[in-house]
């Protein structure tokens, strides 16, 4: 399942996000039944706006699909790259149709 943190800020690298996402991976509590969440892929999505304005999103896929909504709930609000952050798990808008 993919995560998506809109509007990140400038200066964040492909590393930093990730461990960013892992320090959620890892701070959750688990049901000692349940498979650790990974990081499977990282990636910065940058749009340039017709304005010249660009915006920075991120985009990571977690597995396995259960711990990703526990990865969400936990990082959700907190600071990245000192600014609070929203995560929230990406929807697919193309794949929809």
């Amino acid at each position: 399942m993919k995560i998506f943190i809109p509007r990140i800020p400038d200066h964040s690298t492909r590393i930093g996000l990730w461990q960013f996402i892992e320090s959620g991976c890892n701070s959750r509590i688990r049901n000692p039944f349940t498979k650790r969440p990974v990081v499977v892929s990282c990636e910065i999505i940058v749009i340039e706006e017709q304005c010249g304005v660009k915006e920075r999103h991120g985009l990571v896929e977690i597995k396995p699909d259960s711990a990703a909504e526990s990865v969400v709930r936990g990082l959700h609000g907190k600071s990245f790259k000192g600014k609070r952050g929203a995560v929230r798990l990406y929807i697919d808008r193309k794949a929809k149709k």
